[in-house]
């Protein structure tokens, strides 16, 4: 197989559904899911082989409604009313 043929194939499979996307856009796309879904930097990081937190960080951006998720893990914690309860499961730095 050449090297480029995954490319190519992805190509004709592009022009073939008429989407105009390059294919780095589905790679940001699974790092921006998995993101989404819970992933912390070092997650990010292994997935792509980065060894630079600023690169996997790229993928780290805010999501529509995630918010709205933290706001009410804020609100959970608050109304325990106890800090030494707070134990946190894992951080974005993983």
């Amino acid at each position: 197989m050449r090297g480029n043929a995954v490319y190519q194939a992805f190509v004709r499979a592009r022009t073939k559904v008429g989407v105009d996307i390059a294919f780095h856009d589905l790679r940001h796309t699974g790092q921006s899911l998995a993101a989404a879904a819970g992933a912390t930097l070092a997650d990010l990081k292994k997935r792509l082989g980065h060894s630079s937190t600023a690169a996997a960080n790229r993928y780290l951006h805010a999501l529509d409604g995630r918010d709205a998720e933290v706001a009410k893990a804020l609100s959970e914690l608050a109304h325990r009313a106890n800090s030494a309860q707070i134990t946190p499961t894992r951080t974005r730095e993983g």
